[in-house]
């Protein structure tokens, strides 16, 4: 969007994030997300109504009811479709939720979601603070951008199969072949003649479906201009005053997520491993030294991996993606059975980041395909069964927690159930025992669980419901997710929270 190169654009926005991280600490971050997600939301708003009153779409009506989106507007997919229905509703309800640990959807809860909870008044603030941001985050936020993009199908149609088919076709004919696997290693080549390579360029973004968009933006450097460089060049087409808005809100949006995660992995790196195992005797200044040092280090090594190995968000998105497949079980299994201990979690970590690095950057593309799954299922489900077998043989291999720091654990949580039982029993702990049974509020919690699950889907569906401008059943799911919110805020009033 600024014509700057790669290495300006990440460097520039790094030290810009380093530099408060650093300076404000945790409490800078929280002030800044505030003011950045309010930015982030405005431009996102602002860019998706600049997009449905493009001459080419024609106002929001007319793109809900273009034939070019038709199939894709659908709140659930066609589920006569075997694939579909194991990839998109059974493996998410039978394995996804409680297997893969995401940023934000945690099962268990995570360092993300913690360093937030952790930071709140009491309890009660951080229920309601987590609430709030299931709300923010999924029935809220996304809608202005999948408004965005059904537009950018229209402004820039993706070619037909049979185009990209064809233009494949092509690139393997016998003049063209050799050709093109030499600019596939550099387009930049001069050994290939000028004319060829312009060809073979337009069949390259024809091959992809990508023909429009680089017709638009020729100049565009080819190892960028994917699929996921719609957004922004939908961005350019926005008018000035828009323009500079939405541009500050994908800076925000940046900047936040950025500043979240530095600050997360500096608290890791000096509270879980430098304060335990380096120097237990630093004192504060110097572990802020520390931190600082981490943050720096953090930002480089985010910078370089983004300049070196990613070609596109998809890549960065099944990275992350992979490296919580499997360790999902372990954050949630903590909470209720005693066994679980920090050797645990710490090489299912691990565990899952080397695995998902070898799926993503050393496995081909399309290696698992099939016909019921698509690659990227099937590597999600064996990264999780390598993961989970290597974090049960660390349960059963190593030494539990000794007895005084699962007693305080217990004390300070209270978690209750069968998975406690065993160690209640063991240390002969009658108080203990009382109170196991006085605080067993699982039940109820469930309740709310699934009440929660309930009123987030619904106002996620009134949502995609009212921007399809379908007000009946907006309203519908509107009420739903109304009921549901109350019903909520009472059962949670009976939890005993602080």
């Amino acid at each position: 969007m600024f014509n700057l190169e790669p290495w300006i654009t990440v460097t520039l926005g790094m030290l810009l994030a380093v530099v408060y991280t650093t300076i404000g600490g945790f409490r800078g971050v929280v002030w800044a997300d505030f003011f950045q997600y309010t930015i982030a939301m405005a431009g996102s708003v602002a860019a998706a109504v600049s997009a449905v009153n493009l001459p080419e779409v024609g106002g929001l009506e007319a793109l809900v009811n273009n034939p070019e989106i038709a199939d894709k507007i659908n709140l659930l997919p066609d589920f006569s479709n075997t694939s579909v229905l194991v990839t998109m509703l059974i493996i998410p309800i039978a394995v996804q939720w409680w297997a893969v640990w995401y940023p934000g959807s945690e099962p268990g809860g995570g360092g993300y979601m913690c360093q937030k909870m952790l930071s709140a008044k009491n309890e009660k603030h951080a229920v309601g603070a987590n609430l709030f941001f299931n709300f923010a985050h999924y029935a809220l936020r996304p809608w202005p951008w999948i408004i965005v993009a059904l537009a950018s199908l229209i402004v820039f149609k993706p070619d037909s199969k049979e185009a990209m088919q064809a233009a494949e076709n092509q690139l393997k004919s016998p003049e063209l072949e050799t050709y093109y696997n030499l600019m596939q290693k550099n387009f930049n080549t001069t050994e290939v003649p000028e004319d060829i390579k312009e060809k073979i360029t337009d069949l390259h973004f024809q091959k992809q479906g990508l023909s429009s968009l680089h017709k638009a933006f020729p100049e565009a450097n080819e190892k960028y201009l994917k699929n996921d460089a719609a957004y922004p060049m939908m961005v350019t087409k926005t008018p000035s005053g828009w323009l500079g808005l939405i541009i500050a809100s994908l800076i925000a949006a940046y900047l936040s997520t950025i500043a979240t995660h530095l600050n997360w992995g500096a608290s890791y790196l000096v509270n879980d491993f430098y304060k335990r195992f380096v120097d237990k005797k630093a004192d504060q200044k110097k572990l802020k030294k520390i931190a600082i040092l981490c943050t720096i280090l953090l930002a480089f090594s985010g910078g370089l991996l983004s300049l070196t190995i990613m070609d596109n968000a998809t890549q960065a998105f099944d990275l992350l993606l992979l490296s919580g497949a499997g360790t999902g079980a372990v954050y949630l299994l903590r909470w209720f059975w005693w066994r679980i201990n920090a050797q645990t979690e710490i090489i299912s970590m691990a565990a899952a980041f080397i695995v998902s690095f070898i799926m993503v950057f050393c496995v081909k593309d399309g290696t698992f395909e099939c016909a019921i799954l698509d690659d990227h299922t099937v590597r999600l489900l064996i990264t999780i069964a390598i993961v989970t077998v290597i974090w049960l043989i660390t349960v059963f291999v190593t030494k539990s927690e000794d007895e005084k720091t699962l007693s305080e654990f217990y004390k300070l949580t209270m978690p209750g159930g069968p998975g406690w039982k065993h160690f209640l029993k063991q240390i002969k702990d009658e108080n203990l025992l009382k109170e196991n049974a006085l605080h067993w509020q699982m039940p109820l919690q469930l309740l709310c669980i699934f009440i929660g699950i309930i009123t987030v889907y619904s106002l996620i569906f009134a949502g995609g419901f009212f921007t399809y401008l379908k007000f009946l059943p907006a309203c519908i799911f509107l009420f739903i997710g109304i009921l549901g919110a109350i019903a909520l805020f009472k059962l949670s009033s009976k939890l005993k929270l602080t």
